[in-house]
């Protein structure tokens, strides 16, 4: 029921496989990479389950920085906020 949408220009993070790792690095497990799209979600859970996390992004080149796209959804607003400032700060 939470939703944190964030854009990002970024340096650090300029494929869809950078943005995948930059997730598996915040603790997060990739369940899908959609190259065709640029598009790419994982997933993951806290609080011994009872918080489930949902990750979307979609990655725009921009030459050598990139537009990132991205969606955190929670069954918990604090949680999701908290989330999406964490990656803007890791892929910026």
């Amino acid at each position: 029921p939470a939703t944190s949408p964030v854009s990002i220009t970024s340096s650090k993070v300029v494929t869809l496989d950078q943005f995948m790792k930059k997730c598996e690095e915040a603790g997060l497990h990739p369940v899908e990479a959609i190259g065709a799209t640029n598009e790419g979600i994982c997933a993951g859970m806290v609080n011994a389950g009872t918080m489930l996390i949902l990750v979307h992004g979609k990655v725009t080149p921009l030459g050598v920085q990139s537009k990132i796209d991205v969606t955190v959804k929670s069954t918990d607003a604090t949680l999701s906020g908290s989330l999406a400032l964490y990656l803007q700060n890791m892929m910026q």
